[in-house]
Parts: structure tokens; C-alpha cells; sequence
């Protein structure tokens, strides 16, 4: 590109020949706006790299496998060798998390073997009812009615099992 053709650009630059002085002003200040925005996006790139360069030791790390097949593990694995400080911070926020469902589980079992000492039936499907494809499903029965071995004919026989007890 010699010297005499002309910038391709420079129609962007210029500005419209009829313009008055107040739409001048008008568009160097919308210049000005655009350009100090564009100053802030610049500085906030600069820092990124610098934060980068001073991360040269950052790996990311994508782990694909199917269901079941370890990735959570083998993340928690790193996180535990590599990142401690992180890894305690999440291990302590999740310390109530468990102790909320161990006392739940502890309410549960409790409530069921209270039922069970006063020979309520337990309705499947309330809060507390335990799930279980086994439980019993019609309301008149309770948890009792499980297994509990009943006499038939002078043989004992599991309701689960059906088998004779010898």
C-alpha cells in the first residue's frame, strides 16, 4: 500500500460534512465515553495476564468417563493434595449439612419404633414414614405385618419367605 491510495478506514474517521458545532460536541463526547470505556476494558485485560503469569503453575484438568466411574473422586483426590486450604473450607461448610441429616435419620428411627411399641400403623407417604418398596401400602396394615412369623397349621412360616420353618 503505497503512500497515495487511499486509507479504506478513513471514512469511518471522518466526520459527516454538514455537521454543526453542537453535533460535533455532541459526537467527541460519546469519542470520549467510548474511549475511556474501552481504557477500562484494556487495564482490565492487563491485570488478567498479569494474574495469569503470576498462575503459570495453574492446570485445569477436564475429567470425562461415564456415571459411576470415579471423576468426583478423583477431583476430591486433587483437591485434597493440591488445594488443602479449599478443601477444609468446603469440608467444615458441609459439617452441618451432615449433622442436620444424621439427626433427621436419628428423629426417623425413633418415631417408627415409637409406632411400632404402640401398634400405630405407619401411613406410607408421611414425612416420617421410612421408604421402602417393601413397607406395606394399605393403611390398615403396619410394620409389624412384615415379617412377623405367623402359625399355620402348626408350622411357623415368614410372610416374606413363604418357606416351612423346620
Amino acid at each position: 500500500m503505497g503512500a497515495t491510495e487511499p486509507d479504506p478506514f478513513a471514512i469511518f474517521h471522518t466526520p459527516p460534512p454538514d455537521e454543526t458545532p453542537g453535533e460535533r460536541a455532541e459526537r467527541e463526547a460519546k469519542e470520549a465515553a467510548a474511549k475511556r470505556v474501552s481504557d477500562i476494558i484494556d487495564d482490565q485485560l492487563r491485570a488478567e495476564k498479569l494474574a495469569l503469569k503470576k498462575d503459570k503453575y495453574v492446570v485445569r484438568v477436564l475429567l470425562l468417563g461415564q456415571a459411576e466411574s470415579g471423576k468426583s473422586t478423583t477431583l476430591k483426590n486433587f483437591r485434597m493434595c493440591y488445594a488443602r486450604a479449599a478443601w477444609d473450607a468446603e469440608r467444615a461448610s458441609w459439617r452441618s449439612v451432615i449433622q442436620l441429616n444424621i439427626v433427621r435419620s436419628i428423629v426417623t428411627i425413633v418415631e417408627v419404633l415409637q409406632a411400632e411399641m404402640d401398634d400405630e400403623p405407619i401411613e406410607p407417604g408421611t414425612p416420617t414414614a421410612p421408604f421402602s418398596p417393601y413397607l406395606p401400602t394399605h393403611p390398615s396394615l403396619n410394620l409389624r405385618d412384615l415379617n412377623r412369623p405367623t402359625l399355620v397349621r402348626g408350622h411357623t412360616r415368614s410372610r416374606s419367605s413363604r418357606c416351612r420353618a423346620s
